[in-house]
């Protein structure tokens, strides 16, 4: 697996791409001088063809130079830049691959027979036209990939069909050379390589100018991180599109959260945490909604017994969980977990915080406050409530938090929130 280069405005990044792009002008224009003395000295329509079929392969390398140069372009007519060139430039690619098969074809069916000579340097010829371009494609395609281009990788892609064109070739070479006259097959078995590799960079390139949705596995691993943060609720709906080698995401979320500075603080959390793990993220859109909830969850520091409330939440033997219900106060029967970081010496408060975090709470009603240690942060970041009660009983406690002010706040409806900033 490849690791994404860095990043995409970095200037010797750009170089390094567009240095790829001259290297395969340089490899094609040496391909057409190479297949053209061939075909010339054996006479072969096949080799011949694969000079053709280079000439169009560099116009399809200045096009991606070209293309490459455009795309990080912006203007006040093309905000969102002009990365979509690169997909232009892979349809044009694919189509005139279209083109090259159709003349190949068309020489191969109604041209008539020839006598193919066959030496040792027009063996040599044809081995060296299959071997450059091949060994050229797996560099290429690797920083294809690398720097996520469509152009550079529907190049490579090209590139790389010659090792099944150029093949055939050199089989209808050999072919003649044991007295078998397959130059004729040989061409169109090329075409047919040729227009498998064309249809694939049309099909995708016309996909990708349609914003096709991002791939179903890059979505998955996006709403993950969405997931992950504490303040999120529910990921209600992402999409995402590809412009060029550039992921652009869209997203609503409910986020568990009134105050719109901290969801103003999430979603940038998020944004932070999407751009870290997906490469190529252009652009990210987080629109963030209220959630709706039908209760709030609540945890009580518990003694060994499970019936009295300890002092102190972090040396708690036992923690109670439930949820109290907004419509009429009452609470659920609720569930007991033991404090899994009672016996530790350092770190307990960020860890017992992370974990009431992971399990969605929403108020923590504890006899004394959590003061300003590790625990109140991690809390007071995921915008979780801390309310004070003198209560011993879990019943007097939660009786205490439905009349409170602090559980009528939280149930009030806010004001809707408007979309995030990227």
């Amino acid at each position: 697996m490849f690791e994404p280069l860095k990043q995409v405005d970095n200037l010797a990044y750009i170089k390094e791409i567009e240095h790829v792009g001259w290297m395969a002008i340089g490899v094609n224009i040496l391909l057409i001088f190479l297949n053209a003395v061939t075909g010339w000295i054996s006479g072969s329509s096949a080799v011949m063809a694969e000079a053709v079929h280079n000439c169009v392969d560099l116009i399809g390398s200045v096009g991606v130079v070209a293309g490459l140069r455009l795309s990080r372009r912006k203007s006040v007519d093309f905000p969102y830049g002009l990365y979509k060139i690169e997909n232009l430039i892979a349809l044009i690619i694919g189509l005139l691959i279209f083109l090259t098969g159709y003349e190949i074809a068309k020489e191969a069916i109604f041209s008539p027979a020839k006598n193919i000579e066959v030496t040792w340097s027009v063996l040599v010829g044809v081995v060296l036209s299959l071997v450059i371009p091949v060994m050229f494609s797996v560099y290429q395609l690797k920083i294809g990939k690398l720097a996520n281009s469509p152009s550079l990788i529907a190049a490579a892609e090209e590139f790389r069909s010659h090792a099944f064109s150029s093949g055939a070739v050199l089989l209808g070479v050999i072919g003649q050379f044991f007295g078998w006259n397959l130059d004729r097959w040989a061409s169109l078995l090329v075409v047919v390589f040729i227009g498998m590799t064309g249809w694939e960079l049309i099909r995708s390139s016309i996909l990708a100018l349609l914003d096709v949705s991002l791939d179903g596995i890059t979505l998955q691993r996006i709403k993950r991180i969405m997931e992950q943060d504490p303040l999120t609720v529910e990921v209600k709906s992402i999409l995402g599109r590809n412009a060029g080698r550039y992921r652009f995401v869209e997203a609503e979320l409910n986020l568990r959260t009134n105050n719109l500075e901290k969801a103003e603080i999430a979603c940038r959390r998020i944004e932070e945490m999407i751009r870290r793990e997906i490469p190529y993220i252009e652009r990210v859109l987080i629109r963030n909604t209220h959630a709706v909830m039908d209760g709030i969850f609540c945890v009580l520091p518990v003694d060994e017994s499970g019936s009295l409330l300890e002092d102190c939440f972090c040396h708690a033997h036992r923690f109670f969980l439930c949820s109290v219900s907004i419509s009429n106060g009452k609470f659920g029967a609720g569930v007991f977990h033991d404090n899994p970081w009672l016996k530790h010496e350092s770190g307990r408060g960020i860890q017992i915080g992370k974990w009431l975090i992971d399990h969605k709470v929403d108020i923590v009603l504890t006899r004394r406050d959590v003061g300003e240690k590790g625990l109140s942060y991690v809390l007071s970041d995921a915008g979780v409530t801390v309310h004070i009660t003198k209560c011993e009983q879990i019943e007097d406690a939660l009786e205490e938090l439905v009349h409170h002010t602090t559980f009528q706040s939280m149930i009030e409806s806010p004001e809707k929130s408007p979309p995030c900033k990227e």
